[in-house]
């Protein structure tokens, strides 16, 4: 379900919901219109104007994120295991595949995802030119990267820490915890807002959005 975190308050949010059951991480074009989720047969493309649904890359499932590139035209995505492919939109042809998790694009055309081996994983952000910076420790175990539209900054997950934590891409910052607890999935809404999914202590989750400067406000559940 594809709802707007910018209702007016005190009115409930509409729901935008895919026809199909889905699983993985949706991934929402920069427009707002046009969401990416996966299916049995594949990855489809909803549009949330028309309720068109296409499937767009067959025999696919992502369960560890995905990413448009600026041009809309390849999207990358990952399974469930250690491995990416960037996909051709409208061909279905695999340009490229790399053992890497959790892909994320933004709209300058860089990348943050997950490299991962078995003893250890690492986060990395890659710039639009192709450099690579690491951006954690192999002991800290990150996940879930959402990498600003249209800047540097990195938002993810921990497991030996949990929380949300913020990292830089380039300019040479400590990383930042945001929230502690069971907090995951996070999504950008603009530049200075994240929604997330936390957990409660019955198991139940909460949307959630946060400030960068301010604190957790509770959204929705």
């Amino acid at each position: 379900c594809v709802l707007d975190l910018d209702a007016r308050p005190g009115t409930a949010p509409a729901c935008s919901k895919p026809p199909e059951a889905s699983y993985g991480r949706y991934l929402i074009d920069p427009t707002a219109q046009q969401l990416y989720y996966g299916a049995w047969d594949g990855i489809h493309a909803f549009e949330r104007a028309t309720g068109k649904d296409r499937l767009v890359v067959t025999g696919a499932g992502p369960g560890g994120g995905m990413g448009l590139s600026p041009s809309g035209k390849r999207l990358a995505w990952s399974d469930c295991q250690p491995q990416i492919a960037l996909t051709e939109l409208g061909t279905n042809r695999v340009v490229h595949r790399e053992s890497l998790t959790g892909p994320a694009t933004n709209q300058l055309g860089a990348w943050v995802f997950v490299r991962e081996t078995p003893a250890t994983s690492v986060l990395a952000y890659r710039e639009p030119e192709g450099h690579i910076h690491e951006l954690t420790s192999p002991k800290q175990l990150p996940s879930s990267p959402a990498l600003e539209p249209t800047g540097e900054r990195v938002v993810f997950v921990r497991a030996d820490a949990p929380g949300l934590w913020l990292a830089f891409g380039v300019r040479q910052r400590p990383l930042q915890q945001l929230t502690t607890g069971t907090d995951l999935n996070p999504l950008w809404i603009d530049r200075e807002r994240v929604a997330f999914t936390r957990v409660r202590a019955d198991g139940k989750p909460e949307v959630w959005t946060l400030e960068l400067d301010g604190a957790p406000q509770r959204a929705f559940d």
